[in-house]
């Protein structure tokens, strides 16, 4: 730092020393076999660092090199001391040690057929380990049980290996004698209600056929067994040695077990009132106690059956049996007939007039359909009560119990009124011109005299009907009667029909034919309806289909509207519908050809069959003149439709149509100078024309003393301001001249005129 005057300046060192950070690399991990070779656990860092130190998993200081014979597996840590202020740097290296495996020593032997199997491991010596493979004869794999019956003789091998260690293999040669061969011992479970069977088949493997038995205790047996009386042990099959293999013997262990007994199927019927009952002692036959009940929805259930309150049907008891004796069921089929319900006692007062009923109905309760019933003197009696006809009383009915229940009865009061009469309903129709009557004669004879009308309105009425002046409705009779019958009710339905007023009117009424007419006659009252259109047809619709007219004449159409009740009212319509031929419509143009300067044209109408017209030319105007003439635009070529429409009627009508063309009239226009100087500008002297007829046309080039240059007859050419020999002609002014005829006309057409030539 720099001092103050009179101060010296002052300063100091700070001397830096770096040190570098140590670095042990990144974790490792390595797997040998103790008996392999040796490893560098240095080897097995990444990135390391080298000088630095090793210790054992124990903490024990350790060279790089790792011997897996002698050294343990574990973790080997590598430490760089660091120079402070650094610290020091640590990685690891995990050690797996594999043993090897180990396949035990291999070994031979000799089996004859008869042989039981054997597992080939067990064969091995040594300490083998286990879960290896096997392979047979020829190197297919094997599973290791040897059956000397049906596998083949010769060397197989066994092979285990275990982590990164070589393999081990062994083997074991198996050879195989020819032999008696009894099979292989089995066990059996069976029931002693079983049929019979040959006993050799029960023992496994594949056995001779020509061995004997053995039963338990060493007595012969001819090999048949019956469960029925065989006793329990084991039986034995032998099969005689030969000159390779001693005698083979195989055993049957047999374990018969008695069945169970659910006795046999029963049968009970009992009444819905019936107290509760046992069902098991309602089997039949000899069965065992102890088993269980199911009912007919095959629900476990106690075995006791309420009539009242359980289902009737199949229950089953059900005993199980030892294994492999199956369980023993039977089965009782129970049945509740219901206790005949004849209802509770009823009483009934009718009217005479009341509908027949059911006296069952009457009764209370819910009685029992089917049952019988009595009258009032003891008679039999069919149940239906007819008010006016059957007699007041007493009636039982009575509902037979079927055993064992017993009969029920009730019994019915019936009590009945006479009742009043106001006839039969009916109706009548009736025109509105028609006379008064009077409406009680249509009730018939059964109606009392002592009631009263009503009309539709619900006014009293005398029961007269004036048709002219009375509504139509339902009149009704009225009489009243004693209690518990009610007053009577008649009606008369009246149906007053008016006098159909119709109107033919028609949708079409002229047309070419053939003409479709729709007729309505604007009538929608009650009625039929009979048309006659005039043309021989006829139809009773009272809107009928449409009507179609094929031939031209003047129709006249009748219509017959029956109202019901001699209404009847017929109408025409005279002349209601006119049929035309179709007109043809045909016109020629004259002059034949038109153009822009002669553009007048006169019609000639060739139509027939027809008594009016209209003309359109195109869109410039119209005509009804039977030959008319029109002038069409003269300023530019066109093409014009004509339509000529040719009536017959205002609904019948033909058109033609033509088109009409006006090209353009014969003009020219020829330029009055041209510079042939060779710049590509106005270099050809041409006149400009249309409308001419090519055939006619010339077109001539003069110098001023009248001397030819230039000639040509075809339309589009022109001079280029050179003479005959090629030589350019000087500037000046030079004569044309033109002629040719009108392409569309007669007129011949001539012109002269100048032209400067100029460079």
């Amino acid at each position: 730092l720099s001092g103050t005057a009179p101060c010296l300046a002052d300063q100091s060192t700070v001397t830096v020393n770096e040190t570098s950070s140590p670095n042990a690399g990144t974790n490792g991990t390595i797997t040998l076999c103790n008996n392999g070779a040796s490893a560098d656990l240095f080897a097995q860092l990444t990135g390391a660092q080298a000088g630095g130190t090793w210790s054992a998993p124990g903490g024990a200081a350790h060279g790089n090199l790792l011997d897996p014979a002698a050294d343990p597996a574990g973790v080997y840590t590598y430490t760089i001391t660091g120079t402070p202020p650094c610290t020091s740097s640590s990685a690891q290296v995990t050690v797996s040690i594999d043993a090897p495996a180990d396949a035990g020593i291999s070994t031979s032997m000799s089996r004859c057929t008869g042989d039981v199997p054997f597992m080939l491991f067990d064969q091995l010596s040594g300490t083998p380990d286990i879960g290896g493979t096997w392979t047979g004869p020829g190197n297919v794999p094997f599973s290791g049980t040897f059956d000397p019956a049906s596998s083949v003789q010769g060397v197989y091998t066994y092979s285990v290996a275990n982590g990164v260690c070589a393999p081990s293999s062994s083997t074991v040669t198996v050879s195989v004698s020819v032999g008696p061969n009894a099979g292989q011992d089995n066990s059996i479970a069976l029931c002693d209600q079983q049929a019979a069977f040959a006993l050799v088949g029960s023992l496994l493997g594949t056995p001779d056929a020509n061995g004997t038995w053995t039963a338990p205790g060493g007595a012969a047996f001819n090999g048949t067994l019956d469960p029925a009386s065989a006793q329990n042990g084991a039986y034995t099959y032998t099969v005689a040695s030969n000159s390779s293999c001693a005698d083979a013997h195989a055993v049957v262990t047999v374990s018969i077990s008695a069945s169970a007994s659910a006795g046999s199927v029963g049968n009970v019927t009992l009444c819905s009132t019936s107290g509760v009952v046992q069902l098991f002692s309602s089997l039949n036959g000899s069965p065992d106690p102890g088993g269980t009940w199911t009912d007919p929805n095959n629900a476990a259930t106690s075995g006791t059956f309420d009539p009242a309150a359980d289902v009737q049907g199949v229950y089953t008891y059900t005993v199980a049996g030892v294994a492999p004796c199956p369980a023993a069921s039977a089965s009782i089929n129970v049945e509740v007939n219901p206790a005949p319900n004849a209802g509770n006692n009823g009483n009934v007062a009718l009217c005479s007039s009341d509908a027949a009923l059911a006296l069952i109905d009457l009764l209370g309760g819910a009685p029992d359909a089917g049952g019988s019933w009595t009258g009032p003197d003891g008679s039999s009696f069919n149940g239906t009560f007819h008010p006016g006809l059957s007699f007041t009383g007493t009636y039982t009915y009575t509902v037979a119990g079927i055993a064992p229940c017993a009969t029920d009865a009730s019994t019915v009061t019936v009590i009945v009124s006479p009742a009043a009469s106001a006839g039969d309903d009916a109706a009548i129709t009736v025109c509105s011109d028609a006379a008064a009557f009077p409406l009680y004669p249509l009730l018939g004879e059964s109606a009392d005299l002592t009631g009263s009308w009503t009309a539709p309105d619900g006014s009293a009425f005398s029961g007269t009907v004036h048709p002219s002046t009375d509504a139509s409705g339902t009149y009704t009779y009225t009489v009243n009667a004693l209690p518990p019958c009610q007053q009577d009710l008649a009606q008369v339905i009246v149906t007053i029909n008016p006098l159909p007023q119709p109107v033919i009117t028609a949708s079409v009424n002229d047309g070419c034919a053939p003409v479709d007419v729709v007729f309505n006659s604007g009538y929608s009252g009650n009625g039929s309806c009979t048309w006659d259109f005039g043309n021989g047809h006829t139809s009773t619709q009272c809107a009928p289909d449409p009507v179609e007219y094929t031939t031209s004449g003047n129709y006249t159409i009748t219509l017959t509207i029956s109202a019901g009740a001699q209404c009847s009212t017929t109408v025409s319509l005279a002349g209601g519908v006119h049929v035309f031929d179709r007109p043809v419509a045909d016109f020629t143009v004259l002059p034949p050809e038109l153009n822009t300067g002669a553009s007048l044209a006169f019609f000639q109408n060739n139509s027939s069959g027809a008594n009016g017209y209209l003309w359109r030319f195109a869109d410039l105007g119209t005509s009804e003149e039977v030959h008319p003439s029109f002038l069409f635009p003269g300023e530019l070529e066109g093409q014009y439709t004509v339509c000529l429409t040719a009536f017959a009627a205002a609904n019948c009508s033909d058109t033609v149509c033509r088109d009409i063309l006006v090209p353009q009239g014969a003009g020219l226009f020829v330029p009055n100078a041209f510079s042939p100087d060779g710049d590509g500008i106005n270099e050809i002297f041409t006149p400009i024309v249309s409308g001419i007829d090519p055939s006619t046309y010339r077109f001539n080039i003069f110098d001023r003393w009248g001397q030819p240059l230039f000639s040509s007859s075809v339309m589009g050419d022109g001079w280029n301001g050179l003479f005959g020999n090629g030589s350019p002609v000087p500037i000046g002014v030079y004569v044309w001249k033109l002629s040719g005829k009108d392409r569309f006309g007669t007129d011949r057409i001539e012109r002269i005129g100048h032209v400067t030539l100029v460079r």
